[in-house]
């Protein structure tokens, strides 16, 4: 028996171990039927609760947040199954399994409690209010069927309550014009609903105004609204109201007096603050440390100053005889915290009165504490790429104020062994690792824009970050040999809350196979894949646009989106055909003895993550990618070719098993054995749809029921490979479909994920128009299983 087919045998064998425990766990669904069990008599399980409402504007999910009382969760939408496993749990004689099954898995039957059922209509009611809807009428009522309930509440809005008019009164002239001259951002307005959020953000938002303007101590609490509903049913007239300040002279009076505007007086950054013994000695720690001034700034440090100030300066707005200004404040936070060298920062004023023209004075406090500046970590791992067992480890340094300028150096080193299948099986030495693959890879982070020009503007809206990086990587595999060399330089920077970007003018790799076997290299000569499997150069410069809504403190929807372009040897194939420099015999350009690439490419990522709720999550995910060689090029390189299957794509198909097209890689037949087909397909161009449902089970274990299409084609012409050219008038023929099951346990850390894929729909299935599923028994060869780390998008 071959190392493969045990191998085979082995992957089977966890497959089927993983089956049995999911069927285990999943044969008390079966039983949800019994869910009334242990309802006590007299009493209803609460099986649905159901809310109809009349206008389309209100949210209903919204609406289910303040429900007291929900059903007994359910897995993928149908299944009682938590409720079903404490049933089966109080069955039989108690056991430490059961217990366990109990308390972790297990969830006890909702009984309907009529109080919460007025508790929650009562919830409703203020709800609907605080939207506008003040007439809004709420109908609930209770269905019963076989011990089970289903409470209904039919909501009627009515006409809400609208801002009719608008007025001002401001009773405070050093606030006056500014708010006035700010009203066309207001967010109230004529026929705008008298929405409590909206009034409510409204306040922030004058708030926000004042405090830029240097009215350090104005709160939202001097803002009032008072409003007139006299006129009309559902039209308010709507007066905001500015009052001024109130000051205490004594325990029985106050004053009412204008705000101040305040100015920074001086500011003292703590460059290296230990909050646990400024807490513990008080007056002691602060009087240990030393103090320089730089720039217009104090720095105070302990000992020595271990990172450059100029660093912090850069990262500083706020300045010395400014206005106070709150925005100024919120950018600091967040350059400071974009340094990614403070765990902690926290800035503070202190009011210490007024100079000789009555001007208020701050004195600002930033304290800053620092990371760890040095780390390492050692890292083993399983793998498993589509099949391919093995082991690897990664040994990382990491210093966080390499040059005293806060440049984040990474160092890694990782080695890895994996059995990997063979073109020609008595390759494989009959060793269980037959793949040996290790590199290095150093990173420097500058916080810097590293440009042979002066760009302040820039620099100061978006503070973008330059990074180098130099890694080597060596793979011995059974068949071939390969080097990857690669340098490179970029900058990266964040336009907007949501928008990255990502700008790498240089990027080389030298890319050499030393070694080839007799064998592969038999099966790839004559073919378009021959190319694929030389020394080449790239030079090149990319772009990346990154789009991503997501927001990790709120269960909402997000989108996320992702565009990259590429474009390689234009600029050396521009300067040696413009000095006329021979070419090689192949007819192409070569630097350092290699030939260099050639070509553009570009790939489009796009998804959409529809919450349902913390525990239920519908994903969507389109992907595309063309690349296209010309001029000093035949073929795109292999390490930029597109491929598919595997743990992040198609999950049914091993990874780069499936395509191009239609075509279907022949055995490869050698004395007259048939070895078998070679699976290391890549091309041109791609095509991927995907759709994940992803639902908590319980613990840390999680479920997902998964669908993947697409395919990868080729758009030169000198591809010989039957089918594989992409077609408009029949590429649809060539999707592949897989669907399938997975389990992921999330450590928090990290997610270590399975997903079982079963094909569906194979270009290359001869019959019923490519369907499996519900055509034919599945086959050992029609499913996959993966293992992988994280999520696949």
């Amino acid at each position: 028996m071959t190392n493969h087919n045990k191998h085979n045998i082995i992957t089977q064998s966890i497959y089927l171990r993983i089956v049995i425990i999911s069927l285990f766990l999943l044969i008390p669904a079966l039983f949800s039927c019994r869910s009334t069990k242990y309802v006590p008599e007299k009493q209803y399980l609460l099986k649905k609760v159901k809310i109809k409402c009349d206008n389309k504007d209100i949210n209903k999910e919204e609406l289910r947040d303040y429900l007291k009382q929900e059903p007994n969760r359910k897995l993928i939408g149908l299944f009682n199954f938590h409720l079903a496993v404490y049933n089966l749990s109080n069955t039989g004689k108690e056991t430490k399994l059961k217990k366990w099954l109990k308390k972790v898995v297990g969830e006890e039957p909702v009984i309907l409690d009529d109080y919460l059922v007025g508790k929650t209509k009562n919830q409703f009611n203020q709800y609907l209010k605080n939207k506008a809807y003040y007439n809004a009428i709420i109908k609930d009522s209770i269905s019963y069927k076989k011990k089970k309930a289903v409470v209904h509440y039919d909501i009627k809005t009515n006409q809400p309550f609208i801002i009719n008019k608008l007025n001002y009164s401001i009773k405070d002239f050093a606030l006056d014009s500014i708010i006035l001259s700010d009203t066309a951002n207001s967010l109230l307005k004529k026929d705008v609903l008298f929405d409590v959020d909206i009034l409510q953000n409204e306040r922030k938002r004058i708030t926000h105004k004042l405090n830029d303007e240097g009215f350090f101590t104005f709160s939202k609490d001097y803002i009032n609204y008072i409003v007139d509903s006299s006129s009309n049913h559902n039209k308010l007239n709507v007066e905001v109201e500015v009052s001024k300040n109130i000051r205490k002279i004594s325990e029985k009076f106050v004053v009412k007096e204008s705000h101040n505007k305040y100015k920074i007086n001086n500011i003292y950054i703590f460059s290296d603050f230990d909050p646990g013994r400024a807490l513990k000695e008080g007056d002691v720690y602060y009087k240990s440390l030393d103090t320089t001034y730089y720039n217009g700034v104090y720095f105070i440090y302990h000992k020595k100053l271990k990172i450059k100030p100029s660093v912090i300066i850069q990262s500083n707005l706020i300045h010395k005889d400014d206005y106070y200004n709150l925005t100024d404040v919120e950018k600091t936070y967040k350059y400071l915290f974009s340094l990614n060298i403070f765990r902690i920062i926290n800035i503070s004023y202190k009011e210490i009165g007024a100079d000789e023209n009555n001007q208020q004075l701050l004195n600002c406090y930033i304290q800053l504490t620092p990371h760890t500046t040095q780390s390492y970590s050692v890292e083993l791992e399983g793998t498993n790429t589509s099949g391919n067992v093995g082991a690897a480890g990664n040994i990382n340094y990491k210093h966080n104020n390499l040059m005293k300028g806060a440049e984040i150096f990474d160092l890694k080193f990782k080695g890895a062994l994996q059995f990997q299948q063979s073109v020609v099986e008595s390759q494989t030495n009959q060793l269980m690792f037959n793949t040996v693959e290790f590199g290095t890879e150093a990173k420097i982070d500058i916080p810097k824009f590293l440009l042979p020009f002066k760009s302040e503007k820039f620099y100061m809206k978006y503070y973008p970050k330059t990074l180098l990086s130099l890694s080597y990587n060596y793979q011995k595999r059974p068949d071939y040999t390969r080097t990857i060399a690669n340098f490179g330089f970029g900058y990266y920077w964040k336009s907007s809350k949501f928008i990255k970007q990502v700008v790498k003018p240089i990027e080389i790799n030298f890319v050499k196979i030393p070694y080839i076997t007799t064998e592969f290299d038999r099966l790839i000569t004559g073919t378009y894949l021959e190319n694929s499997y030389k020394n080449f150069f790239i030079t090149e410069a990319n772009y990346s646009f990154i789009y991503n809504t997501q927001s990790l403190k709120k269960h909402r929807d997000f989108v996320f989106f992702r565009a990259n372009l590429e474009s390689s040897g234009n600029f050396l194939y521009g300067i040696y055909d413009l000095f006329s420099e021979p070419k090689n015999i192949e007819g192409s350009y070569e630097l350092l003895g290699l030939r260099f690439s050639q070509f553009v490419r570009a790939d489009f990522d796009f998804r959409y993550y529809n919450v349902l709720n913390k525990n239920n999550t519908f994903v969507y995910r389109a992907y595309a990618g063309l690349g296209l060689p010309y001029g000093n090029s035949e073929v795109l390189p292999f390490i930029k070719q597109f491929y598919s299957g595997g743990a992040n794509g198609i999950r049914a198909w091993q990874v780069r098993s499936l395509g191009p097209g239609s075509y279907e890689v022949p055995p490869l037949v050698i004395g007259g054995d048939t070895i078998g087909a070679y699976p290391n397909q890549s091309a041109d161009f791609k095509l991927e749809a995907n759709f994940e449902y992803r639902f908590d089970l319980f613990w840390i274990l999680q479920g997902a029921f998964f669908v993947d299409a697409g395919n990868i084609w080729s758009v030169n012409q000198n591809d010989n490979r039957e089918g594989a050219l992409f077609k408009f008038n029949k590429f649809y023929k060539d999707i592949a479909i897989g669907t399938g099951l997975g389990l992921r346990f999330d450590f928090s850390f990290f997610l270590l994920r399975f997903d079982l894929g079963i094909k569906a729909r194979d270009p290359i299935e001869p019959l019923n128009n490519g369907w499996i599923l519900g055509h034919r028994k599945i086959k050992y060869d029609d499913w996959t299983f993966n293992i992988a780390i994280g999520f696949p998008f």
